[in-house]
């Protein structure tokens, strides 16, 4: 499969497919269970990773490299003014050197389904030939202002965010560059070099009939370290040898899938913090297996990127975390087979044994219909001794916008007794 049908095709492909997906809430009490039960199966095979590896290394090596930068895809002001797929062309002299396209968060995720998936461009050719003519996509989404002077547009959403997941890097494609870059962040580097600017400047014309934007430098030496910047920038965005799979941070339903996601969190000084991917302590202890597992490759990445701190030595301790989190919370439609039982730890009661609810009916969203209906729900609780209690539910209160089951864990949570039940049938008073 040529690089441009595999783009194509990217959601039909095996990525979502080889995703794992829990079909319970799931706990991590350190950072090792945690690799060992997300992001180490999620990994690419490290031929694959050496395969893109060396086609990027030669890439932005190419004096008319084109690089992408993260930037402007967010309105700023009173206008839109967004920039996805806009198109510098960098001279000295009037002599052509290299380029510069801007993209959105999505554009890391192409490289990252086609390298989960196996797959590497056949030669640096391949990848090389996309990049010029136009046809690598800038992200997924582009507004019609966008499309009608953008030299790149949008490709097919790989949706690694469908089973619950989220792209994390260990070196911040934003910030945090070493003092011999110039620049700490890349709004600094866009802000004096590549600006928004204004729509009228993007006035050329490629032999392909492409709009660019004109930027001049003063000489050569300006230009080599303006490109040594823009190449650190793109590789942290594209390289798989900087990022892995962590479950997202959301609480909504998926209401194309039927998911349930749920927030990860973790447990630091009696503090509770979400967003896991943008633990520190995560970052340093997966550049640290990193570090361990790609060897010279890795080193020769750092000496690309201006990493700051010891990135070349990460510790990578282990970390209690006391994480809890759920990827893929599958429902069935309302009149499906009913399903499974849902296994769920309630939050004060996660260092235990998990809970069984259980639901009559057993589809989440035919029991809210129910619920919201009736306005009444029994349930019975089971403990550990074989002791069984029943109870009225009086769901007055309950809404369109109320959560089910957080209702529900909520309702256990603050029982004296939780910790012994092993068991809560709720059903829907007919």
């Amino acid at each position: 499969m040529t690089l441009e049908e595999k783009l194509k095709n990217i959601k039909k492909t095996s990525t979502l497919k080889a995703l794992n997906c829990y079909p319970n809430i799931e706990t991590a009490l350190d950072l090792d269970e945690l690799w060992v039960k997300v992001i180490e199966p999620n990994l690419p095979k490290k031929s694959v990773v050496e395969k893109w590896h060396k086609i990027l290394m030669e890439y932005v090596k190419q004096d008319d490299a084109v690089l992408s930068l993260r930037a402007y895809g967010n309105p700023s002001g009173n206008s839109p003014a967004l920039r996805r797929g806009f198109l510098n062309k960098v001279y000295v002299n009037n002599k052509e050197t290299f380029e510069t396209f801007y993209v959105d968060n999505f554009f890391t995720s192409f490289f990252y389904s086609m390298a989960r998936d196996g797959y590497a461009p056949a030669n640096l050719e391949e990848f090389k030939q996309l990049m010029d003519n136009r046809s690598f996509p800038c992200g997924c989404i582009q507004t019609n202002d966008e499309r009608e002077l953008a030299a790149y547009f949008i490709g097919t959403n790989p949706k690694i965010s469908e089973k619950g997941y989220k792209i994390a890097h260990i070196f911040s494609a934003g910030e945090n560059f070493n003092s011999d870059a110039g620049y700490d962040k890349i709004s600094d580097f866009c802000k004096a070099v590549f600006p928004r600017g204004n729509r009228s400047e993007w006035c050329y014309k490629t032999d392909k009939g492409h709009n660019y934007r004109r930027v001049d430098c003063y000489d050569m030496a300006e230009n080599e370290k303006i490109k040594k910047f823009a190449v650190a920038h793109f590789l942290r965005i594209v390289h798989p040898i900087n990022y892995f799979l962590v479950p997202n941070k959301s609480g909504s339903v998926d209401k194309t899938t039927n998911i349930l996601k749920t927030n990860i969190y973790w447990q630091e000084n009696g503090k509770e913090y979400d967003e896991i991917g943008e633990y520190p302590k995560l970052v340093e202890y997966v550049a640290a297996k990193f570090r361990s597992l790609y060897g010279m490759i890795y080193d020769e990445f750092l000496s690309m990127i201006y990493p700051s701190k010891n990135a070349a030595n990460p510790i990578g301790d282990n970390v209690v975390i006391n994480a809890e989190y759920a990827i893929g919370i599958w429902h069935k439609k309302v009149g499906s087979v009913p399903t499974s039982p849902i296994k769920v730890k309630t939050r004060k009661n996660r260092k235990n044994r998990s809970m069984i609810i259980e639901l009559i009916p057993n589809d989440v969203e035919l029991f809210k219909k129910l619920l919201l209906t009736k306005k009444k729900a029994n349930f019975t609780l089971i403990y550990d001794d074989g002791k069984i209690i029943n109870h009225n539910w009086n769901a007055n209160n309950f809404s369109e916008s109320s959560n089910l089951l957080n209702n529900i864990k909520s309702r256990l949570n603050h029982r004296d007794d939780r910790n012994n039940i092993v068991k809560a049938v709720f059903e829907v008073v007919k």
